[in-house]
């Protein structure tokens, strides 16, 4: 399934979502991606069980992040330089 795709999803999972998306009136339906989930977490993890999920994720760095991780390297998240 691609997360970008509905039509990829599991039915069940999208019209999960898609009763949310009316439930919450969002006047963008494209705006899925920030629904609130709480309160349905157990409900939706259960509709992705068996399925095979594939994600990505990408960000832009600041300049001085960028300056950092040139001059100090990358590290494990919860290491702080001293």
């Amino acid at each position: 399934m691609d997360v970008d795709d509905p039509a990829t999803w599991p039915r069940p999972l999208a019209d999960l979502i898609y009763t949310i998306v009316d439930e919450v009136e969002l006047d963008e339906p494209d705006l899925y991606v920030d629904l609130e989930l709480e309160g349905r977490e157990a409900q939706v993890l259960d509709l992705l069980r068996d399925h095979l999920l594939r994600a990505q994720h990408c960000t832009r760095l600041l300049d001085h992040e960028a300056d950092a991780i040139r001059a100090l390297g990358l590290r494990p998240p919860g290491r702080r330089s001293r």
